[in-house]
């Protein structure tokens, strides 16, 4: 298989990838607002560095290699920034 060949299937790949993903993290976002009203009504604060923890523990554990969990890791930092931004403004 050529390069530019072999360069196309895996995007494809990625795009079915993407297409289950999306909607996933859509709805991660429309809990994510619904956190940030209770935590609001009960005058929490939006940084809940415990939480993060947790999830960063689940992601060690999860038994995927190194560069996945860096991977992953840098993609739920991401997350949680977001989240906290959107907890904010909502």
């Amino acid at each position: 298989m050529k390069p530019g060949d072999r360069l196309a299937s895996l995007r494809r790949r990625i795009d079915r990838l993407d297409r289950r993903i999306i909607p996933l993290l859509a709805r991660r976002h429309g809990l994510i607002l619904e956190v940030g009203r209770v935590k609001r009504c009960a005058g929490m604060p939006v940084e809940d560095p415990r939480r993060e923890g947790e999830i960063g523990l689940r992601i060690a554990r999860a038994g995927f290699g190194d560069g996945a969990k860096r991977y992953i890791g840098a993609v739920y930092r991401a997350i949680f920034e977001s989240s906290k931004d959107a907890e904010r403004e909502e």
